[in-house]
């Protein structure tokens, strides 16, 4: 499933008006107090600057469920446009380590390498209105994973990467919840992944585990 120039015209023009609308609020949401010490400190710092749609970020707190981990991939210099939205969705998200090394046997291939995991909403939150920082960032690709996966709870690890054709390895797609473009802090809306899942059927896909999880290899 693809998505396509209309989708992209309709984020400029929103990004264009967003100021004009009410922000959401971490302290607010999370009903922090100022007897909360450096947490309401970060927080109100947090909402001080860009903007995100009170929707954008109660829908972005709600993918903290147990269970799961969740994170963002800033893009740094990457040009974002259709094209590339289209290949993330559809193809994954490349593991930088896994593109300058290939795979074999003897690769190690670790999420963090490529996507930053988070315990709570609050700091990323931040970080992904403070992502334009990071190599002029265009936005943020927003991954959830099942924790038990990449070793953050008890469970059945699972393999959640795959090789393409030209040996990188790549997030698998259904990993990848949508994409949020950022400018100069100001967040527009989500582009939704149409092929992300919440279930996850290993029968067929998947055969590379992240290494930081404690399993017996079956490359």
């Amino acid at each position: 499933m693809f998505i396509n120039i209309h989708d992209i015209i309709k984020l400029v023009i929103e990004m264009n008006t967003l100021k004009n609308n009410v922000s959401y609020s971490v302290v607010k949401d999370y009903k922090i107090k100022r007897t909360d010490g450096f947490v309401y400190n970060i927080a109100k710092e947090y909402d001080s600057f860009g903007y995100m749609t009170n929707k954008l970020g109660v829908e972005l707190r709600n993918l903290f469920e147990d269970g799961y981990s969740v994170g963002i991939h800033r893009t740094g210099y990457t040009n974002v446009g259709i094209k590339y939205i289209n290949d993330v969705f559809n193809n994954g998200l490349i593991n930088n380590t896994g593109a300058m090394i290939g795979v074999n046997k003897n690769d190690e291939v670790y999420i963090d390498d490529t996507v930053t995991l988070f315990d709570n909403f609050l700091v990323m939150y931040g970080q992904i209105k403070a992502a334009y920082k990071y190599k002029d960032s265009n936005g943020v690709i927003i991954v959830r994973i099942p924790s038990a996966y990449v070793g953050k709870k008890d469970g059945t690890a699972k393999p959640i990467y795959w090789e393409d054709s030209y040996g990188q390895v790549r997030l698998l797609p259904e990993y990848i919840y949508g994409y949020v473009p950022v400018n100069d802090g100001i967040c527009g809306d989500i582009i939704k992944n149409p092929n992300y899942k919440d279930v996850h059927d290993y029968q067929n896909d998947g055969l590379i585990y992240d290494s930081s999880v404690e399993v017996s290899k079956v490359l």
